[in-house]
């Protein structure tokens, strides 16, 4: 009887949907994860390069700097990144969340969700 039940076949294809199911989501899920970062990535690169050829042109180094930054926000609005503006490359003064709004709040920064983009 004991034999019997162990040469069943009957439900393996559930406990291998099982133990699968749960890797193949991981796999999506970080495939996922690594598009969304490698957006963010080519955005602010994009973005830099475009505000850099916007300055060059200007003759004044204060419109040069005042182009360049305008340029920026107007990138990262327009594709929903947001970012830390301050003095100092390690203090964040304000947060701007993807939706334009500035904060000085630092968690409201990392609980904002993005809308769905069109």
């Amino acid at each position: 009887m004991i034999v019997n039940f162990l040469k069943d076949e009957k439900g393996s294809e559930s406990a291998e949907m099982a133990i699968l199911l749960p890797i193949i989501l991981l796999v999506v899920m970080f495939i996922t994860d690594r598009f969304i970062q490698y957006e963010g990535l080519t955005t602010t690169t994009v973005a830099a390069n475009e505000a850099l050829r916007a300055a060059v042109v200007q003759t004044n180094a204060e419109d040069a700097k005042q182009v360049a930054q305008d340029t920026l926000v107007n990138r990262f609005n327009q594709s929903g990144i947001g970012w830390c503006s301050g003095n100092g490359n390690n203090s964040c003064a304000t947060w701007t969340v993807s939706s334009g709004k500035t904060t000085t709040s630092k968690s409201a920064f990392k609980n904002d969700k993005p809308s769905a983009r069109t």
